[in-house]
């Protein structure tokens, strides 16, 4: 939706990698390196995350929406060169109040709803519920037969065991937010969100098409694709691969596609007031695993196909220093700190080549973790300039 509204801003959601292409003003970074991070950072409730995987969370009960061009090194703590995103959900009300909304699309078949309550608990405590959840069937039809492997006889693949319609989703999010007011000067204002996605494949929104003079798709340069066509007519031949190909490699699922993703994220801001001067403390919190196996070649065949896992903690702190004075200087400073910690596995078969010391079909398994920690101080000075013009008239 954020696409559809903001002018040059576009979101895709991948299913491996850093998980998305976030793009602002035609400068983004590709999704295939899942050690980097997003060149377009991702602030939600004041909290920057430069993961891309964030895309995949529900968009609900929103307040305000904010699109920043890059360098931007200075109003969310966290360098990003290319640009924020910045959302902000909505806070509790004074008053008692609440909503509920459902729709259908039909394309899709897609069925969603929306509701949030608010209101307070005591003088100085209110809070806020609210609540969001989706299931579509796809709008892509998967019409990709049971096969014989053209690259073994004796082995047979089960076709589209993971849908006959793509991309067939469940997606459910919550959020709470505390807002406590002890007095004029200081408030606290900690919210929690926990969102989840089920999808039958990772790449399950994707449709091949053929480009110049090729009338027919073909794998492996010349064998061709049963069921297969050049259109872009919302149909696939997207299969499942054999149990056999898949045995012993983990997060494979049995060789059926499928993406989950499910994270939690909390962010705590304190705001004390001193007459002209105002301190500001957010602590952020963000846990995401990604578990996906994905069918690359788009074919009954699935010859070419992955399996990943990522964990991704982020732990975040910045405190901020702002002026309000009636004179013409004012400033803003700060201190950032982030620290993370992520683990990541990934296994890729191509063409199904037995590996005796695996026991497996992988070409490749790669397991590997990282951590690190990111500090950033910042600081600006405003200045208004007053222009005045004088008119003499003789």
């Amino acid at each position: 939706k954020l696409g559809e509204i903001a002018p040059q801003v576009s979101l895709s959601q991948g299913g491996s990698g850093t998980g998305a292409v976030i793009t602002v003003r035609g400068v983004s970074s590709a999704s295939n390196d899942a050690g980097l991070d997003q060149s377009v950072a991702i602030e939600i409730d004041n909290v920057p995350i430069s993961r891309g995987q964030v895309v995949s969370s529900s968009l609900f009960d929103i307040d305000q929406i904010q699109v920043l061009q890059g360098p931007q090194a200075l109003f969310f703590g966290k360098n990003s060169p290319a640009g924020v995103i910045s959302i902000n959900s909505v806070n509790p009300t004074e008053e008692f109040e609440g909503f509920l909304t459902g729709g259908y699309e039909f394309e899709a078949e897609q069925k969603f709803f929306e509701g949030a309550i608010s209101g307070p608990l005591t003088e100085t405590l209110s809070a806020r519920v609210a609540l969001r959840g989706s299931e579509m069937n796809g709008w892509i039809k998967n019409v990709a037969p049971s096969v014989t492997d053209f690259l073994n006889p004796n082995v047979t693949t089960p076709g589209a065991a993971h849908g006959d319609t793509l991309p067939e989703d469940e997606i459910y999010g919550g959020r709470l937010t505390l807002l406590w007011t002890p007095t004029d000067d200081f408030e606290a204002n900690f919210k929690y969100m926990r969102n989840q996605q089920d999808r039958n494949a990772g790449n399950a929104s994707s449709e091949p098409f053929c480009i110049g003079s090729t009338t027919k798709p073909v794998i492996s340069g010349s064998v061709l694709i049963p069921v297969g066509d050049c259109k872009k007519n919302q149909q696939t031949s997207h299969g499942a691969v054999a149990p056999k190909y898949a045995a012993n490699i983990p997060y494979s699922n049995g060789g059926i596609p499928y993406f989950d993703s499910e994270f939690d994220f909390a962010s705590l801001t304190l705001k004390k007031q001193f007459d002209d001067l105002t301190l500001t403390s957010t602590t952020g919190y963000y846990d995401q695993t990604v578990q996906l196996m994905a069918v690359s070649d788009w074919s009954p065949f699935a010859a070419i196909w992955a399996a990943s896992r990522e964990t991704y903690v982020l732990v975040t702190e910045e405190l901020r220093l702002s002026s309000e004075f009636d004179g013409p200087l004012n400033f803003m400073a700060g201190l950032y700190y982030e620290t993370f910690d992520r683990s990541y596995f990934n296994s890729a078969d191509l063409f199904h080549r037995f590996d005796a010391d695996s026991q497996t079909y992988a070409a490749v398994m790669m397991d590997s973790s990282s951590d690190g920690d990111y500090q950033s101080a910042f600081a600006f000075q405003a200045t208004a300039r007053h222009a005045s013009l004088t008119l003499h008239h003789n």
